[in-house]
């Protein structure tokens, strides 16, 4: 091989790897959809999604609107496709059963395919930072102690006195996707799960 070939050969690889490098290096949020451009409606509240974010509308639900129009429209709730634990589905089924929990099974790529809207790796939420992103790394997760109800006053097998008896009742961590976890992921002190009562001696 002849010096001019090496060097047209050399160029085209070095011309190969600057594009590979300025793409690579090329802000993705530019092409990234901002949060304040997606109205979501919820029951009979409205707002963006960026409202949504800030009033926690996906941990505890939505108590009302804050805004019924946006200036420059993006999408719909329904238009954007996220992925939680696998599970596929729009944002507006999302925010009504309040399941944006996804960090147990984290996926950023997406089975369905849509021909109006947006994946939700595309909407920009904070600097760097995707839906989809937040999503995954738990974001969206509550916790809190769940508390069912008092079962019926029985005889405490410690206790000698017949007047004196018990009601229990069953306590755990839960998060709001309904899936109970490891009480070190709920803060405050447990809910007593066993309190006195009187039950009459017959």
């Amino acid at each position: 091989m002849n010096k001019k070939k090496r060097f047209l050969i050399a160029g085209v690889l070095i011309s190969i790897i600057s594009l590979l490098t300025i793409v690579a290096f090329i802000d993705k949020t530019e092409s990234w959809h901002s949060a304040d451009e997606i109205l979501i409606t919820i029951g009979s509240y409205t707002m963006t999604l960026e409202e949504a974010i800030s009033h926690e509308v996906f941990l505890y639900g939505a108590t009302k609107s804050y805004t019924t129009e946006i200036s420059k429209p993006g999408h719909n709730a329904d238009e954007i496709w996220i992925s939680v634990n696998g599970n596929e589905m729009n944002l507006e089924q999302a925010a009504v059963i309040k399941n944006l929990c996804g960090k147990d099974s984290p996926s950023s790529s997406y089975e369905s395919d849509i021909s109006l809207g947006q994946f939700a790796n595309e909407i920009e939420i904070s600097p760097g930072k995707s839906l989809q992103d937040a999503i995954n790394i738990g974001d969206f997760c509550a916790y809190f102690w769940y508390t069912g109800p008092w079962g019926s006053c029985i005889d405490d097998p410690y206790d000698y006195n017949p007047n004196n008896c018990i009601q229990t009742r069953v306590v755990y961590c839960r998060r709001n996707d309904g899936l109970q976890v490891a009480d070190s992921y709920c803060s405050g002190i447990k809910p007593s799960s066993v309190q006195s009562c009187t039950c009459t001696v017959w």
